[in-house]
């Protein structure tokens, strides 16, 4: 995984680098999102995880470099931090054709994700939800 979310921020540091540590993974992390950085550390180290908020994704998406990533050695993209319009998830889809393409919802007082798509989720579900509640996670009023 390239990781360039701040790691002061329960998105970098608990949902990026602590779940590939505790999943065994590789993260490569970046201490600025600069779009050019990045593509330029995936063609480097290119990576099976893409993850970012939607902001992230869209500023990497109008990089011309991006085409020349290894798009399928990608097998997942996650977003989250915002709500992703449709029209982004399925560009990194058509970005990402291998990939699995999630959404991802948490906060800071869940210490990290809450929500997110199933595994099983068609795609056509995934643009229409934030997910639904990871284990242990009891949603209600």
């Amino acid at each position: 995984m390239t990781l360039a979310l701040p790691l002061n921020h329960v998105g970098g540091l608990t949902c990026g680098f602590l779940a590939m540590l505790l999943g065994g993974g590789t993260t490569l992390l970046i201490p600025t999102f600069s779009p050019k950085q990045v593509i330029s550390d995936m063609l480097s180290f290119p990576p099976t995880i893409v993850v970012g908020v939607p902001t992230m994704h869209t500023l990497l998406l109008r990089e011309e470099a991006i085409g020349r990533l290894d798009q399928e050695r990608v097998r997942l993209v996650i977003t989250g931090g915002a709500n992703a319009d449709p029209n982004l998830l399925q560009q990194l889809q058509q970005m990402f054709p291998q990939a699995k393409v999630m959404n991802l919802y948490g906060l800071s007082e869940t210490s990290g994700a809450a929500l997110m798509s199933p595994w099983d989720s068609d795609f056509d579900a995934t643009v229409r939800s934030v997910g639904m509640p990871l284990p242990g996670v009891i949603c209600g009023l």
